[in-house]
């Protein structure tokens, strides 16, 4: 009787094939799902924000008449500033859709290779925090311009004097 030394038992096959496979095709699959919904997030926002400015530019027609093309006129850049607005809007939302679908495909892949998210989830807290107090004017900031361009008090091609520095929006 030969002995066969480097033959391993179909369960040590196993375990080692579910290293080599299993962990990879599982990342494999979460970076597949995290590029495909983020995909198809973006396209849903183009679609909204297509579909609002054809929605906007319709009622304008509708309102075109004697009188409409009067108000149109009065109102000057309405219609185009409307256009840009919604597509900032909508740039802003793709660049959060982004970031969230991002940090959620690599919190999952750190979870699926065995790291302990709890700590690190906790150290984020904490340091999120720190953060928030150390950057309350950053914070407001972003949150101004988020308002500014809700509320539409600037849009491109407009001149601003801040007092410090004056300049035309380009985007």
């Amino acid at each position: 009787m030969t002995a066969y030394p480097l033959l391993v038992s179909p369960a040590a096959w196993q375990v080692t094939l579910d290293q080599l496979l299993g962990t990879p095709l599982q990342i494999f699959g979460i970076v597949l799902t995290a590029v495909i919904g983020r995909w198809l997030l973006h396209r849903l926002i183009r679609t909204v924000v297509k579909r609002a400015t054809a929605q906007h530019t319709d009622r304008l027609r509708i309102l075109r008449g004697r009188a409409g093309e009067a108000l149109a006129d009065a109102s000057g850049l309405a219609d185009e500033r409307y256009v840009q607005r919604t597509q900032t809007v909508g740039a802003v939302l793709r660049s959060v859709v982004t970031i969230v679908v991002s940090t959620l495909a690599v919190l999952t892949i750190m979870a699926t290779l065995g790291v302990p998210l709890a700590p690190l989830l906790a150290s984020a807290g904490v340091g999120g925090v720190a953060l928030g107090f150390g950057a309350q004017s950053l914070v407001r900031d972003f949150l101004s311009g988020i308002f500014m361009i809700v509320e539409d008090q600037y849009g491109v091609g407009d001149t601003i004097d801040t007092g410090e520095v004056v300049g035309t929006v380009e985007d």
